[in-house]
């Protein structure tokens, strides 16, 4: 026993190596295209594994656009899935806006890219302080900007699309600075209060823009761990009798963020992606169904709705994965995995016994039996049985593997 766990240890340690070498691989393709004169097709490369370079903290100098966006940064989506209505920005903006608001702002910047000159986009303290300076330059040169020439071929976008990108672009960048030390706080252990988060979302609710304060909403429920504050704050401006705009405007932004709620979307992504969608879409229908005054009669059978599909969309995501990603690993090595193979299949069941949890909050039982069904063939299964009690132990916890190994003895 102890000679096979210094033999999973060494497996995990290769898997680790492994992840180690992609991900300097990606780091060298990444920095190999920002180091282009000309960008052009070659940037296509990057595409495929566009949205794992943050989680991956790849290091890619810091400039004025990736500083300047910054802030955005969850809410900007591919311009070919970018709709009109649904709260996001679309990449192809980001370019000719940040030429755009680079114009405008002139030499009021250079001290700003003196603080970029050599640095990363992973030098948070650079970061912080270059934004603390560009957030609030930027959001007050946008305010008068007019769509340039090339905004059309560009993006791919109508002129009118440009006043909408830029709205959101100045509600968020005014609120940077307060969020980057709310985040920075929070870390800390300090988390937010109401009283530090209602003038913000004042603001922006009496701005009368229902997809720019929705922008800002996500953005704040990616970054805090308090969702439920925030929706406190948000139910006061919905119940505010003495302003009839920032009331209205909270109410449309809460019904583009169910707009973004996609159940099917989770059936196709792999599952860490699929466990984050799902909760983010959990944390926005538990905020939104609290009582008071967001509580409304026709959105609660919204949401009703919503959770029925994300309810049967988890079924299928979990079905599909435990099939592909540990049953099936397992059944075709005829039950004597190798150690990569044994290391993929345990990451796989993390996942899995992560995205299970969540499903769970939404009243789902059917990912739970379909766990027990897939421990109950892992019991009959061939092959070593450490390794298929490892897996169990993984999807139902140690209590559960002691109990079915002694059934076994």
């Amino acid at each position: 026993m102890a000679r096979h766990a210094d033999t999973r240890r060494d497996s995990h340690d290769t898997d680790r190596q492994t992840q180690a070498a992609r991900e300097e691989k990606i780091e060298r393709i990444v920095a190999m295209i920002d180091s282009l004169p000309d960008r052009g097709s070659a940037d296509a490369l990057i595409a495929p594994f566009r949205d794992r370079l943050a989680d991956l903290n790849v290091r890619r100098p810091l400039n004025f656009p990736r500083l300047l966006f910054r802030p955005l940064d969850v809410l900007i989506v591919p311009g070919a899935s970018w709709r009109y209505d649904r709260i996001g920005l679309p990449r192809t903006a980001l370019v000719p806006l940040a030429v755009q608001c680079r114009a405008i702002l002139g030499d009021a910047v250079k001290a700003v890219e003196r603080l970029m000159d050599g640095c990363r986009t992973n030098d948070a303290d650079v970061v912080a302080e270059a934004g603390a300076i560009l957030w609030p330059l930027a959001a007050a040169a946008l305010e008068t900007a007019a769509p340039n020439a090339e905004w059309c071929s560009a993006t791919g976008l109508p002129l009118a699309d440009h006043a909408d990108a830029v709205r959101l672009v100045i509600t968020v960048l005014r609120e940077a600075s307060e969020i980057e030390m709310l985040v920075a706080r929070a870390l800390e252990g300090r988390q937010p209060d109401t009283t530090e988060l209602r003038p913000m979302l004042g603001r922006a609710a009496h701005a009368g823009d229902p997809r720019a304060l929705g922008g800002l909403l996500s953005v704040l429920l990616a970054r805090l761990p308090v969702p439920d504050r925030v929706f406190t704050v948000v139910g006061e401006i919905t119940g505010d009798r003495t302003n009839a705009v920032a009331a209205a405007t909270a109410e449309q932004a809460l019904e583009f963020m169910l707009d973004s709620v996609e159940p099917e979307i989770i059936v196709v992504l792999d599952t860490s992606d699929a466990c984050q969608e799902l909760r983010r879409a959990i944390a926005l229908l538990d905020g939104v169904q609290r009582p008071g005054a967001m509580h409304r009669a026709s959105r609660r059978a919204r949401c009703t709705a919503i959770r029925q599909g994300l309810v049967t969309a988890c079924q299928a995501h979990f079905a599909a994965s435990l099939r592909a990603t540990v049953l099936g690993p397992l059944a075709a090595s005829g039950g004597r995995c190798d150690d990569a193979t044994q290391a993929g299949v345990e990451a796989s069941a993390r996942n899995l016994r992560q995205f299970e949890e969540a499903s769970r909050t939404l009243g789902d039982e059917a990912n739970e039996r379909m766990l027990r069904q897939a421990a109950e063939t892992l019991r009959q299964s061939d092959g070593p049985l450490v390794d298929r009690m490892r897996i169990v132990e993984i999807l139902f916890g140690s209590d559960y593997a002691a109990t079915m190994l002694a059934q076994l003895s």
